[in-house]
């Protein structure tokens, strides 16, 4: 008997193409391996085709996902399977459009905000430092700025942190352009 699964253990009995995305979730999460020919209970009852899938994974692997796959061939009462292990990859690995992660011992599809922000953190960014579309800087106010530069939380950064900056958004004229970025 093998070891639980886990974040970065999944066990399958038979190989289908579909578990390619649990190597998509190892790539896009912390990494882990998928073994073939293992059955829920960790206990191996063999492979059948092992030799040929130990050929044609890692192509497949390779052509579908982009990443490779190291696959090794074991052997427990004369019984093979195979392990097939996946590094964590640092940008996202997609599967036909779709980005799959492992989380505990789940695989999941992920969507909306959640996919968002699994994108945006692999690029190193967050939310709030992407353009909008059709939005462009215009000439500024400067008098909402001052109001703005007044700001309570403000105040605090004018005296300890950047003072030439809270004086600078209060000196602003119209047609700046250029972004500023103030985090509190």
């Amino acid at each position: 008997m093998l070891q639980q699964e886990s974040q970065h253990t999944e066990w399958k009995e038979t190989w289908c193409v579909d578990y390619l995305r649990w190597l998509f979730g190892f790539a896009n999460a912390q990494g882990g391996r998928l073994l073939l020919g293992v059955n829920d209970k960790g206990q191996v009852v063999g492979l059948p085709d092992a030799a040929k899938l130990l050929e044609d994974l890692p192509n497949k692997a390779r052509d579908l996902l982009g990443i490779v796959v190291d696959v090794k061939l074991h052997t427990e009462a004369d019984l093979p399977y195979l392990e097939l292990a996946v590094q964590a990859y640092p940008n996202p690995i997609s599967y036909r459009g779709h980005h799959f992660m492992r989380s505990g011992s789940t695989l999941q599809e992920l969507k909306g905000a959640a996919l968002d922000r699994f994108l945006l953190g692999r690029h190193g960014r967050t939310w709030d430092g992407v353009p909008l579309p059709q939005v462009q800087p215009g000439p500024c106010r400067p008098r909402p700025w001052r109001g703005f530069a007044s700001w309570p939380s403000l105040r605090l950064v004018r005296r300890r942190l950047c003072p030439s900056l809270c004086c600078a958004m209060t000196r602003m004229t119209c047609g700046w352009s250029s972004r500023l970025t103030l985090r509190i």
